[in-house]
């Protein structure tokens, strides 16, 4: 089980500390801190990928009693720079994610090549990337290019892609438009903000703000109460490439 630990944040607090078969989804209030980049926080170097733990170390959770655990961390640890303030916050957010990577690793030992442990894998491996967990970029890719691999139409692990490529590097822009054109056929004709939102990072990322207002236009005509829109022009117009909420 995950122990619980002491946050200075009231919101990490109320994400991170639990246990595996407590964690539930919950509506979470909007943290306060400035979130800092490793280098912001005078880190020079990435954190090591933990080794597996010996043998009856860590005790084994299901799917289900873990996967709800991972999700919730998406909220701090789902996007660079993660929701972190200080070098301590860090500290204890990498001691839950390798808690909960131990954790995955004995679930992928007695099922590797289901979507639901690929899936999984591939979040929390993305996590570690985005904590600057030395190696997990590249085994997010690999695992999540597994999933598609396998289960074309699994729209989370498509999700899991698209956050992914985004957040790399301009060259694996290219698979996240992949994964978010396939996730705009997978829920046609149903709108999909979230899609239509990572296709508008996609173009801004890679410098092309015309194709991002045109984007943009797209959503406004399919659905003008886009609660991210106003804030996407006010992006595309001053060249800011942060996240809108």
């Amino acid at each position: 089980m995950i122990d619980t630990m002491r946050f200075s944040s009231p919101f990490l607090l109320a994400v991170l500390s639990t246990t595996l078969l407590a964690a539930q989804a919950q509506t979470l209030p909007q943290p306060q801190n400035q979130f800092k980049t490793r280098a912001e926080l005078g880190l020079s170097t990435k954190l090591p990928l933990p080794a597996p733990a010996a043998a009856g170390i860590v005790k084994l959770s299901t799917y289900e009693q873990l996967m709800p655990l991972v999700l919730r961390m998406n909220n701090i640890l789902g996007s660079y720079p993660p929701k972190l303030a200080t070098a301590q916050e860090r500290a204890k957010a990498f001691t839950l994610w390798e808690q909960a990577l131990q954790q995955a690793w004995l679930i992928e030992k007695q099922d590797a090549n289901s979507e639901n442990t690929l899936f999984l894998l591939a979040e929390v491996y993305r996590q570690g990337h985005n904590l600057d967990v030395d190696g997990t970029a590249a085994r997010a890719g690999e695992t999540v290019d597994r999933c598609i691999a396998a289960y074309p139409d699994s729209v989370r692990c498509h999700f899991s892609a698209a956050y992914l490529y985004i957040s790399l590097n301009p060259s694996t822009l290219p698979k996240a438009m992949k994964s978010l054109e396939r996730l705009r056929l997978l829920h046609a004709p149903r709108f999909n903000s979230e899609v239509e939102r990572g296709i508008f990072f996609a173009h801004l990322y890679a410098g092309d703000k015309e194709k991002a207002s045109k984007q943009l236009d797209y959503v406004e005509s399919v659905n003008p109460a886009t609660p991210w829109l106003a804030l996407a022009r006010k992006a595309v117009k001053e060249g800011r490439l942060e996240r809108v909420q």
